[in-house]
């Protein structure tokens, strides 16, 4: 298995054998980077790289649905255990969370890792999408 592949779309992608993924950091949108993993388990690398081509494009168009939905998720969470009184609408919380990372699966299934924005004292958000971006759960980790 490559190393290293350089993707016309991606940029440079390093292998992780350790967790059998390509990773790298990629423009999301004009002068913003998250990092981008693409799970190989299971399959061939070119295969993935090119699911992870076909998802990116509408991952990008519907990150602020996706983000804002994730806020609905997690607001009464927040808002009832974590606020120290001071609430918050869905719309503050989701332009406080902010985009890090996106996992593209072996079936396409996608996880949009979000920063909590002190929202929860530092544990991430994790939106977990089906390969049509369905949301399947969303998650407080750390």
């Amino acid at each position: 298995m490559s190393e290293i592949i350089h993707d016309e779309l991606f940029g440079t992608l390093a292998y992780d054998e350790s967790v059998r993924w390509y990773r790298g950091r990629v423009e999301f949108s004009p002068g913003f980077r998250v990092e981008l993993c693409v799970s190989v388990e299971g399959v061939d690398p070119s295969v993935a790289i090119e699911c992870a081509r076909q998802i990116f494009p509408q991952v990008q168009k519907q990150e602020a649905s996706l983000r804002l939905a994730a806020a609905f998720e997690k607001l009464a969470l927040y808002n009832d255990q974590w606020s120290q009184g001071e609430r918050i609408d869905a719309a503050e919380f989701a332009r406080r969370i902010t985009l890090s990372s996106i996992a593209v699966h072996s079936e396409g299934e996608i996880e949009l890792w979000y920063a909590d924005g002190d929202l929860f004292a530092g544990h991430w958000i994790s939106v977990s999408t089906d390969s049509q971006l369905r949301i399947q759960f969303v998650e407080l980790t750390g």
